[in-house]
């Protein structure tokens, strides 16, 4: 029996509540459907005006729709892993909506349009949603407690200005726009506050992936403000307004991430990664286009002519050099940020090998440990998981996903048996630093010292991966508490062996 979590509905509270979200996404699909041929017509006559490029506005008209096409599979993805707790309901239709209020067409519905008052209404729904979801991410919460009452003087004046349509707050200018910064930046403040003084552990892992989501939608939006305002070049515009859909894109993908707690401790490999590819790129461009110019500049003083022809093996030697500098800047990128990912860690040796080897003596012994290799790493190879080390009769190997470590274990086991080499496995999972190829930390010792206590045939786990497996660790036996040998505590381990073992084919 699971004990029901906190904000999980059953019952005709679950009934209301998808009624509610099927009732919000019918208004939003449907006003949306007929904003699209206003907002089209409205936004390539103003393109035609300005004379921006007819490619150029055809991929930023593209990429607006594909704003909301990518919010919606991320809505459905939230709606697949939480649609029965309110939040993952809510989560899910504020992912809809946002992309909808990104993409333009509801704010080009005229006010004499009879569907005006409807789209109006969807404008404020999505709204309210984006800005509770500032108050509220990621648990419901409102945090701090006077965020309620900001929300509710912004509802009262979503409800103005549908009464008042001379006072719109999409459609309209001025104040009203101004005013709607300044309660969006209230959310902002409202989660840096949560981030720095509430959250913790996992809720601040989520709040890391949308920090990074709305830290590259506000760069964005910055470029293409300063482009389209101050530089006023259509063209960079138009450029800028196609990144800037791209950064929403990214945007909700996270939050996605943030909302389902998909891999949340890679943020750290992520950052990580994406400082060293970027410098390494930067260094790159910086040098082509230092050489490049010198170069250009000596053919032209040499021969008396203009050519690019020196940047084609400048290029080439820029490609072949991304790989060893990349190389060289990496150590310095992981002292730096030290990327730490959650991985399931997975370790197996052969049971009492010494006396295996004496026994079968030289090369039988040889042939036994080929066989052994060759048998693990297929395993490794058909269940995804990553060797990690070798050493004599032992493996260790990381899992993305922990039920491809039970099922790996679980396979070789068998094959094992009937090779007549009865090995041990143990499976943890935790925290650890990915330094290039190479895993560690204490997790790691942790997994060793789990395996250690199992016997021949026989796969011990951690109580961490018994909860990662869901139904599937109700099948293990409770072996109580242990001491690791070096390790703190006490750790409660379970096992699966011959007796209770579903089989794999």
């Amino acid at each position: 029996m699971t004990r029901r979590s906190i904000g999980q509905l059953d019952g005709r509270g679950l009934v209301a509540a998808r009624l509610a979200y099927l009732l919000v996404l019918l208004l939003s699909v449907v006003t949306f459907a007929h904003a699209i041929p206003h907002w089209l017509d409205a936004t390539l006559a103003a393109r035609s005006a300005t004379g921006a490029s007819a490619v150029l506005v055809r991929i930023d008209v593209a990429m607006a729709l594909a704003v909301p096409v990518a919010c919606a599979a991320v809505a459905a993805i939230i709606l697949r892993y939480r649609s029965r707790d309110w939040f993952g309901l809510f989560a899910s239709i504020e992912a809809l909506l946002f992309g909808m209020a990104i993409a333009g067409p509801w704010s080009s519905v005229p006010l004499a349009d009879p569907w005006s008052q409807p789209t109006r209404v969807a404008i404020g729904l999505a709204e309210t949603a984006i800005l509770t979801a500032l108050y509220t991410f990621p648990n419901g919460r409102f945090v701090p407690r006077w965020t309620r009452w900001v929300l509710i003087l912004f509802a009262g004046w979503a409800a103005i200005a549908l009464a008042i349509p001379a006072v719109d707050p999409v459609v309209a200018r001025g104040v009203w726009q101004l005013a709607f910064v300044a309660f969006f930046l209230s959310g902002l403040i409202a989660q840096a506050y949560r981030f720095a003084t509430v959250s913790a552990g996992v809720e601040k892992r989520q709040a890391i992936w949308v920090f990074l989501g709305l830290a590259v939608v506000v760069v964005a939006y910055a470029a293409w403000s300063l482009l389209d305002f101050a530089v006023r070049n259509q063209a960079l515009a138009t450029l800028a307004d196609i990144v800037l859909q791209l950064a929403s894109i990214l945007a909700v993908l996270l939050f996605g991430i943030a909302m389902i707690r998909f891999r949340l401790y890679d943020i750290d490999l992520v950052i990580n990664r994406t400082v060293l590819y970027g410098s390494s790129t930067a260094a790159l461009v910086v040098a082509f286009a230092g050489l490049s110019l010198v170069s250009k500049s000596i053919f032209d003083a040499t021969t008396g002519h203009s050519s690019d022809i020196m940047t084609i093996p400048l290029i080439v030697a820029a490609a072949l050099a991304f790989g060893p500098l990349q190389r060289r800047l990496r150590p310095l990128v992981d002292r730096l940020l030290p990327p730490r990912a959650v991985l399931t860690l997975f370790f197996t040796d052969i049971c009492e090998s010494t006396a295996r080897a004496v026994a079968l003596g030289d090369e039988r012994w040889r042939d036994a440990l080929s066989s052994y290799r060759t048998t693990v790493r297929r395993a490794l190879k058909q269940f995804k998981g990553s060797e990690m080390d070798t050493a004599g009769d032992g493996f260790f190997a990381v899992f993305d996903r922990t039920s491809d470590a039970l099922s790996s274990a679980e396979w070789l086991c068998d094959r094992l048996r009937e090779l007549r080499l009865d090995s041990r496995f143990g499976l943890h999972i935790g925290e650890c630093e990915v330094r290039g190829e190479k895993v560690s930390g204490a997790a790691v010792i942790t997994a060793a010292r789990v395996m250690a206590t199992a016997g021949p045939n026989e796969i011990v786990i951690s109580a961490a991966v018994r909860d990662a497996l869901g139904h599937l660790g109700e099948s293990f036996g409770d072996l109580g508490d242990h001491s690791l040998k070096g390790l703190p505590g006490q750790w409660r381990l379970y096992r699966l062996d011959n007796a209770t073992r579903r089989v794999q084919g």
